[in-house]
């Protein structure tokens, strides 16, 4: 169950959920995040009191700008980017600010390859930005088409579902055993 604080003028901040049901899980939602350049850095972000939100770590994976994907979540716990919906995605963060450039032509192709790969696993393609997904965020701003749109009118979401739809198999294996063998962290 997600746990959210009204801080005031209707912003929220989603405590970390405890764990989850990983079949529950239906969504890929991306994000972009420009206050780090891994998720090392990110993290530490987050989690200080002072300067940064004093909140958990809001991502599953952060993709790099030289494409590399880190893991920073398990599946099997909700990371609390996207408040109404963290019990059921995947959250899934681009370096860099989406709202003044795309990502880097590594970061689209991992991007791609890695919601394909999740979609897969989901049984179906659900990729959504933050500002798509109902009740996932206090900010107004933040919603499609505003200033604070996450991840950014810059990110190709339409292209990133047309991988995954283009290369949709659904996992026929147990899907713990597809995710494992993916080298994803349950």
């Amino acid at each position: 169950m997600t746990d959210c604080t009204d801080i005031g003028d209707g912003l929220r901040i989603c405590q970390e959920c405890h764990g989850r049901n990983i079949d529950d899980v239906n969504l890929v939602i991306i994000h972009r995040s420009h206050v780090a350049k891994n998720a090392r850095q990110s993290a530490f972000f987050f989690a200080k009191p002072e300067g940064g939100t004093g909140r958990k770590f809001p991502y599953h994976f952060y993709i790099c700008e030289d494409g590399q994907i880190e893991q920073a979540v398990r599946l099997t716990k909700a990371a609390p980017g996207a408040c109404n919906s963290n019990r059921v995605g995947i959250q899934v963060a681009l370096c860099g600010d989406m709202r003044k450039a795309p990502p880097t032509p590594a970061q689209l192709a991992s991007c791609k390859v890695l919601c394909s790969e999740l979609s897969n696993f989901l049984g179906q393609v659900r990729v959504k930005g933050h500002s798509e997904v109902p009740g996932s965020f206090g900010d107004p701003n933040k919603r499609v088409g505003g200033p604070e749109e996450c991840p950014g009118k810059c990110f190709p979401i339409d292209e990133v579902r047309q991988y995954c739809v283009a290369n949709f198999v659904p996992v026929s294996v147990d899907r713990r055993e597809y995710l494992t063998s993916k080298g994803y962290i349950l």
